[in-house]
């Protein structure tokens, strides 16, 4: 099974590597949709916002992705990150794919603004303990009432799989290394 992963305003990087070896030492193959042309080492999380808005953006993240899914032909998981989990969930949403089996998507902060779409495959939405611009818990009550979606609240930070952000925590990101693999093992 292949996992399309999309990060988050980080990219592509260093500190995807050990989440990448486990879900090829799972047997999964992996490419990557980053909202950048290059690699870039950011300083701070503020400043990888910056860089990101000005090189990319949603609305160009959620179109890249798009022509990266349209053009699969292999079964394939999507599995996003912050601004690259809501350009996934824009992307489930509206655009149905026969070998798109499931998208698994980490503290979607942006999908606060899109809460009237709805996916058409597998979903499931891994939340932060708290946000700092909107109530978890009624983004979540919101989401819940929809088919295809189950959300779940965890007891760590946004940010918690990446060892970039502030959030990082190391057993949520190995825990959830391990229910990552488990979710793409159940698609397939």
């Amino acid at each position: 099974m292949k996992v399309i992963l999309v990060p988050d305003i980080f990219g592509d990087g260093v500190h995807l590597s050990r989440l990448i070896e486990h879900l090829k030492s799972n047997g999964f193959s992996v490419t990557i949709v980053s909202p950048y042309k290059s690699l870039f080492s950011f300083k701070s999380e503020e400043e990888a916002y910056q860089c990101y808005l000005t090189e990319s953006g949603h609305d160009d993240y959620y179109r890249k992705l798009l022509n990266v899914i349209e053009q699969e032909t292999e079964a394939f998981v999507l599995l996003g990150f912050s601004a690259g989990a809501s350009a996934a969930w824009r992307a489930v949403s509206n655009l149905q794919h026969q070998n798109l089996k499931g998208f698994l998507g980490f503290y979607p902060g942006q999908i606060r603004n899109y809460l009237d779409l709805s996916p058409k495959s597998d979903t499931r939405l891994v939340f932060p303990k708290q946000e700092k611009h909107f109530d978890v818990n009624k983004v979540i009550s919101s989401l819940s009432n929809k088919q295809k979606v189950v959300c779940e609240m965890t007891p760590f930070e946004h940010g918690f799989m990446n060892e970039n952000s502030p959030g990082f925590n190391e057993e949520g990101a190995k825990l959830y290394a391990d229910k990552i693999s488990e979710y793409v093992i159940k698609l397939s």
